[in-house]
């Protein structure tokens, strides 16, 4: 009598890679067959007495049927595996079909799909502010990067990033909210500074650090208003038409002093860089030094083979501060000098044409438009490096997927036809040939003629 088969009920766990359905119907094949080929043995007590021309008959049906079932599991299982091979390759897994792949809609994260609606809804709310209510355009920038600094302050110090948030964007960020919320405290010279660094270091660093306006990404969106949103609201300060400034330009508060372009705004400029090293080279020297995951200005900047960090380099090695050879170190002292000098060179070249900014309303706003089409360029550069990398890598997946179907498909093709010959081969042997198989496996000592 046949035994009891289990069939798992995942086709991964069957051990012939078929499905429940191909697997239930071989065996219900085999079953089948060992049933007849019980009630023959039955009908003609084989082994016992010499077989007869109807048992003869009858084990020549069996063996035709056996034939068949074998073939018919051949069929399916070189199907499946054709089938399993197509869904690998176009879905990722070889048991989802294609047809339910198809109908699945692109997983997208909720916070991106929020990110690119507020990232799009931000852009036209700045530009009516600016071209409609700009006395207001200060407390909408309050409202929309405070919270925006929350959630970076948050995730960063989650990701082991927080020590970027005492750069000095983040303090001139902190200034002009500051000025917005507290005018008697922080009045016009803070204003003065806010013009210049805003426009100067945090406006060219958009171009410098490739900042990119990718209305999806939280980050970057959030790291282009850090950098762009100080100059749009010290340029609605400088030149709203409800300003007095803007009504009588020759007085003396309207004027860009010597002291309001560069000394207050290095002095300012100075006063971080002193914070930022007792900050990250003596109050949290140790908590540094003992987890090198934590991330840095000075770490992400040494490390980093490109940019202003490649010029820098490239520098020093042509006037012999640094070897041939020689890379940054972040936690070397030549290191962390040559990053604090060539900071503070920077700075001084991109405040050097703020005073036409300050005076010129039209080159003032042609740097403004330099800067928005730079990040957004930068965005476009990010979105079209992306998509078509995946466009490319769709028509790469489907050449491939033909490719492989085919091989397997004529793979298949030549596997059935040297089985078929092979079984022809062994439906041509004479009948008497399997007759003396039979009389010579049993203890009968009679032939068949």
């Amino acid at each position: 009598m046949a035994s009891e088969s289990t069939v798992p009920a995942d086709p991964a766990e069957s051990p012939l890679g078929l499905s429940q359905e191909s697997a239930s119907q071989v065996i219900e094949d085999i079953r089948n067959f060992m049933s007849d080929l019980d009630f023959a043995t039955q009908q003609d007590n084989f082994g016992a007495a010499p077989l007869s021309v109807n048992m003869m008959r009858r084990l020549t049906i069996l063996r035709k049927r056996l034939a068949t079932s074998q073939d018919k599991m051949r069929q399916r299982l070189s199907s499946n595996n054709l089938n399993s091979l197509r869904r690998k390759m176009i879905t990722g897994n070889p048991h989802k079909r294609v047809r339910d792949f198809v109908k699945e809609e692109p997983v997208v994260k909720t916070i991106d799909k929020f990110s690119f609606v507020a990232g799009v809804s931000t852009m036209l709310a700045l530009e009516y502010f600016l071209l409609q209510e700009t006395r207001y355009l200060p407390y909408f920038y309050v409202a929309l990067m405070f919270p925006l600094l929350m959630a970076r302050w948050f995730l960063y110090r989650k990701a082991g990033w927080q020590y970027f948030l005492a750069d000095f964007c983040y303090f001139l960020n902190w200034l002009t909210m500051l000025c917005i919320l507290l005018p008697s405290v922080f009045g016009a010279t803070a204003r003065r500074i806010s013009f210049v660094m805003g426009h100067g270091p945090l406006a060219i660093a958009i171009v410098a650090w490739r900042n990119s306006m990718v209305f999806h990404s939280l980050d970057k969106t959030t790291s282009v208003y850090l950098h762009v949103l100080p100059a749009l609201v010290s340029f609605s300060w400088r030149w709203d038409e409800l300003t007095e400034c803007h009504a009588n330009p020759e007085l003396e508060m309207c004027q860009l002093s010597l002291m309001d372009w560069l000394v207050y705004p290095l002095a300012f400029y100075a006063a971080w860089q002193v914070f930022y090293l007792w900050y990250t080279e003596v109050l949290n020297a140790d908590h540094l030094r003992t987890d090198q995951a934590l991330e840095t200005s000075l770490r992400w900047l040494a490390r980093s083979p490109g940019g202003m960090a490649a010029v820098a380099k490239t520098f020093c090695r042509a006037v012999g501060i640094m070897k041939p050879d020689e890379n940054f170190d972040s936690e070397s002292m030549k290191t962390k000098l040559i990053f604090v000098a060539c900071q503070f060179i920077f700075t001084i070249f991109t405040i050097l044409p703020c005073k036409l900014y300050f005076d010129y309303y039209l080159v003032n706003v042609g740097f403004l438009l330099f800067i928005y089409i730079a990040c957004l360029y930068n965005g476009a550069s990010y979105y079209i490096h992306v998509f078509s990398k995946r466009y490319v890598e769709q028509f790469r997946r489907e050449i491939e997927t033909a490719a492989v179907a085919q091989e397997a498909k004529i793979e298949a093709i030549a596997e059935l036809a040297e089985e078929q010959a092979s079984k022809d081969a062994q439906e041509q042997r004479a009948p008497e040939q399997d007759v003396q198989e039979l009389n010579e496996s049993t203890e009968d000592p009679f032939k068949l003629n």
